[in-house]
């Protein structure tokens, strides 16, 4: 019926009309692909979706396709999933710093070394370590890991990895849970820490996984170079690749 369409009309420029202005006004405001109601839009972020601010999805399906399209806009759902997932990787530069902030920030790593140190392994749940021509683990013979040392190694240029922070800290924790349920996989996430004006701890390497990386504080400069392998993905984790085997250019250089 004309008036149906009419209203379908409706919503759709007030859509339209809300994702024009979004880019101006972020990250107070995130865009959405399944809510109705443009007052519960204005006030919801990425936080406010993981926490179902003011009830508005009916189940957690819809909830975790929102948290999706929010954490990869302005890219859309289908065509990310089309065009880049398992196929080529894609960079999201918003030019807002504070797109992500809140999900895992330093004083959570902090609050973490204070509280939970004592449950912490070296070589499980953390790994310290740096890049010399390879990977080079750090990690003391002593199995828990120790706040003194830790900042130690920070402070002597050590990047630091964080296995499962979701296990310690409740936003990371919230985040996997909705990624869980949108692939309809088990997901997982680590943080890495790298001080700032040094390099990551981490030689070149393969992956077996899809990756989303996302920067939550600082900044860094990423290079990701196109399977070597004829452009087949990798099925186990690779070791680590020497600079001289990388093709030239990078597909992908940009500091993020």
């Amino acid at each position: 019926p004309p008036e149906t369409d009419g209203e379908n009309s409706s919503a759709d420029d007030a859509r339209s009309g809300f994702d024009s202005m979004l880019m101006e006004a972020l990250p107070r405001l995130i865009p959405t692909t399944q809510l109705q109601n443009l007052d519960a839009v204005r006030t919801l972020d990425g936080h406010g979706i993981a926490a179902n601010k003011h009830f508005v999805f009916k189940h957690s399906g819809e909830q975790a396709r929102e948290f999706f399209q929010w954490l990869i806009f302005p890219a859309a759902i289908d065509e990310f999933v089309k065009k880049h997932l398992d196929k080529e990787p894609r960079v999201i530069a918003r030019g807002h710093s504070s797109y992500y902030q809140g999900w895992f920030q330093l004083e959570h790593f902090e609050e973490i070394l204070r509280d939970k140190i004592s449950t912490l392994r070296y070589a499980y749940d953390i790994d310290v370590t740096e890049f010399n021509n390879g990977t080079k683990f750090l990690n003391p013979h002593n199995n828990t890991a120790n706040r003194n040392e830790i900042l130690k190694f920070m402070r002597n240029g050590a990047s630091i990895r964080l296995n499962r922070p979701f296990e310690w800290e409740e936003t990371t924790w919230k985040m996997v849970a909705l990624l869980d349920s949108f692939f309809g996989v088990t997901c997982g996430c680590n943080v890495y820490i790298t001080p700032g004006r040094r390099p990551s701890g981490y030689a070149p390497h393969a992956n077996d996984v899809d990756n989303f990386v996302l920067m939550a504080n600082g900044s860094m400069r990423w290079r990701v170079f196109k399977p070597l392998d004829d452009g087949v993905l990798p099925l186990d984790p690779g070791p680590d690749i020497p600079l001289e085997h990388l093709p030239s250019p990078p597909f992908i250089d940009k500091v993020l």
